[in-house]
């Protein structure tokens, strides 16, 4: 069994990461603002923390970040749309309703993606219980051939000793017989 390094990542830490990069991302900060909100947080560098998401946890979370770019661009676009008020003029219906079915349609498609996200964690969670299983059914071969290789060494040497015990004996019997003919 391996100890764990003391600057391992737990799950609670690399969660803890992916979550703060993902909502500075829906609200237009950068990854750096997260490594450093994290580093603070964990007692860590920045670069540590980028160094992690980059190399490990981004991979995990690649569908979730898409959810999250697309959100921040939503709201960059709602907020710009608010941003330059229009005068109403009054020949021009109120379309209250109409807003109220497309931000209902956003949501919804936002809650698409969520649900398609999460299936498709939940899949590789099943993927990940299943390669867990066939690690331990490696690791439990790996040890019975290590064990099997350590029973053919010590009868290796058993039988180099007995091939040596024997070529003593033949050797003994050799001088045995010259003595006995001459």
């Amino acid at each position: 069994m391996t100890a764990l390094r003391q600057d391992a990542w737990s799950e609670e830490e690399d969660l803890m990461l992916a979550e703060v990069v993902l909502k500075n991302i829906r609200e237009g900060g950068t990854q750096l603002q997260a490594f450093e909100e994290v580093g603070k947080k964990l007692e860590r560098t920045s670069a540590a923390c980028g160094f992690r998401w980059n190399a490990t946890i981004r991979k995990k979370y690649d569908e979730a970040v898409k959810i999250a770019k697309q959100q921040k661009k939503k709201q960059t676009n709602t907020e710009k749309k608010e941003a330059v008020p229009a005068a109403v003029p009054a020949s021009v219906p109120d379309d209250s309703e109409n807003k109220q079915g497309r931000v209902e349609t956003e949501q919804s498609l936002r809650l698409e993606d969520v649900i398609a996200y999460l299936r498709k964690l939940e899949k590789e969670e099943r993927d990940s219980g299943t390669l867990k299983d066939s690690l331990a059914k490696e690791q439990e071969k790996t040890r019975k051939l290590a064990a099997e290789k350590e029973n053919l060494k010590q009868e290796l040497a058993r039988l180099r000793h007995d091939y040596k015990s024997f070529l003593s004996m033949l050797d003994r019997a050799r001088e045995w017989q010259g003595e006995k003919e001459t």
